[in-house]
This record gives structure tokens, C-alpha cells and sequence, in this order.
């Protein structure tokens, strides 16, 4: 499931999910692995009416987790309406992203669900991230810098500039 109304700005959003796209479009043929891909409505206005309150906080910090939730809980709510045995989130293999939080927000959410388990993962386990950037370098996939929401936007911007992206 592709829910992310916290990126911003809208090209933003858009750029990753052409570029998810693409990457499907690679696991068919390279490896004939088929993923469907539900797409959400974009609307950052309204995902970041929560988050506004913290604009000011660091990464990592209460903005984050309740984006996490928000993001985590829609897409959980989808996977038990649709008859997942399981869910589990891609965050883990972020640098940026603490496991052990996303997890324990699973497990939260585990317990509100009556069928979907939740699937623990650390991403970044087992070289993740190399792998991770195996791939982007493969099919020359964009490298996002920045988590996405408004809140870290410039500092996305500045580590481009300083990238000479």
C-alpha cells in the first residue's frame, strides 16, 4: 500500500510513486514476482493537521510517531479488511527509522486487530541497506534524502544541493 499524504510537496509524492511503480515493474520482469499496488488518495492538508503541532520537534521525535501511526494504522486497517494474513511496514530499512518503535507501534495495532498479524522486521538487518542500495544503483532508482513530510523538506533540499543533485 502506497498512503503516504505525509510527503510533501505533491511532485514529491508523486516522484516516489512512479518510481515504486517502476521498480514493480522490475520485480515482474526480472523475477516474475507480481505486487499489486493499492494507491491511497494524496492529501497532505489533512494528514498533517495531527502533525502541525509538532512542526517545531526534531526527526524522530512525537511528529513522527504519530505520522508512523496514522501511516501504519490505515494501511493495518486495509490488510484485515482484505484478508491479510499478515502486515508489516517497509520503514524498518530506513537508516532513519528506529525498529524497535515501528514494532512496538505494530504490536499496538496488533492488538486491535482480530485477524492480521503483525509481521516484526528490521530491514536494515542482514545488509538491508546495502542491498537496498544495490538495487537503486541497478535500475537507477531515486534516492529520496529526506523522510518526505514538509517538516523535513529543506533539510532534503540542502543535503541534494550538497550532493549536486
Amino acid at each position: 500500500m502506497f498512503n503516504n499524504s505525509n510527503i510533501y510537496p505533491e511532485a514529491e509524492y508523486n516522484k516516489r510513486l512512479e518510481e515504486l511503480k517502476r521498480l514493480l515493474t522490475y520485480m515482474k520482469s526480472d523475477f516474475n514476482f507480481d505486487v499489486g499496488l493499492v494507491v491511497t488518495p494524496y492529501d497532505n492538508d489533512e494528514f498533517d493537521k495531527d502533525l502541525a503541532p509538532y512542526k517545531d520537534e526534531r526527526e524522530g521525535g512525537r511528529r513522527c510517531m504519530i505520522c508512523y501511526r496514522k501511516r501504519m494504522g490505515e494501511a493495518y486497517d486495509y490488510a484485515e479488511e482484505n484478508g491479510f494474513d499478515y502486515f508489516t511496514t517497509v520503514m524498518t530499512v530506513s537508516r532513519q527509522k528506529n525498529s524497535l518503535i515501528l514494532n512496538s507501534i505494530g504490536k499496538e495495532l496488533e492488538a486491535k486487530h482480530s485477524k492480521t498479524k503483525y509481521f516484526y522486521s528490521d530491514f536494515k538487518k542482514d545488509d538491508g541497506i546495502e542491498k537496498g542500495k544495490a538495487l537503486r544503483d541497478k535500475y537507477g532508482l531515486y534516492q529520496q534524502l529526506c523522510c518526505g513530510c514538509k517538516y523535513t523538506y529543506e533539510e532534503g533540499e540542502r543535503r541534494k544541493l550538497e550532493k549536486g543533485l
